[in-house]
């Protein structure tokens, strides 16, 4: 399945529009920044919560994907590589994930054993963040779409905040 993930010009705080591959929107995702931690929560198109993302309280960044309420996953930057761009992608009950690819350029996938489970891409010629996350039968639509906002989060959020901090001492 491929989704696109858009995020929503002039809102306050991180807000995402999730839509299918008929470009309906079949998730919202509406995001809280404050002084302590970032949460996102993933709605469907009822307005129920399918996800949530919470942001832990640590020298690195880490997040816990909460589906159905029941901890997903945990995703941190791996501050042993931290210009090799690697993360740790922990999932309690099932066998890992690794994401790879070039952070940077918005170009990344997740696999599984080597196995290829999703791939995302960011769309250049847009004014507000877009990206296409393409997603293998069988895997946890909703589970990958919150890893790949969390990637995005600890690249363009957090990582630029922790380099701008060791590069100018501020």
């Amino acid at each position: 399945m491929r989704y696109q993930l858009q995020e929503k010009l002039l809102s306050f705080g991180r807000t995402f529009a999730i839509r299918n591959e008929a470009n309906q929107e079949v998730f919202r995702v509406n995001g809280k920044g404050f002084l302590v931690g970032k949460r996102l929560t993933v709605r469907d198109t009822t307005g129920a919560p399918v996800a949530e993302i919470k942001q832990r309280l640590q020298v690195k960044p880490t997040y816990d994907i909460f589906c159905n309420g029941k901890l997903f996953a945990t995703v941190s930057l791996d501050i042993k590589h931290l210009f090799r761009n690697s993360l740790i992608i922990d999932l309690p009950d099932q066998d890992g994930l690794t994401a790879q690819g070039d952070f940077t350029a918005h170009e990344f996938q997740l696999l599984r054993n080597g196995v290829t489970v999703a791939r995302v891409s960011k769309g250049w010629i847009t004014i507000k963040d877009t990206y296409s996350v393409e997603i293998a039968p069988g895997e946890d639509d909703v589970a990958v779409l919150a890893i790949a906002m969390v990637i995005d989060q600890v690249f363009f959020g957090d990582l630029s905040l922790v380099l701008d901090l060791l590069v100018n001492g501020q």
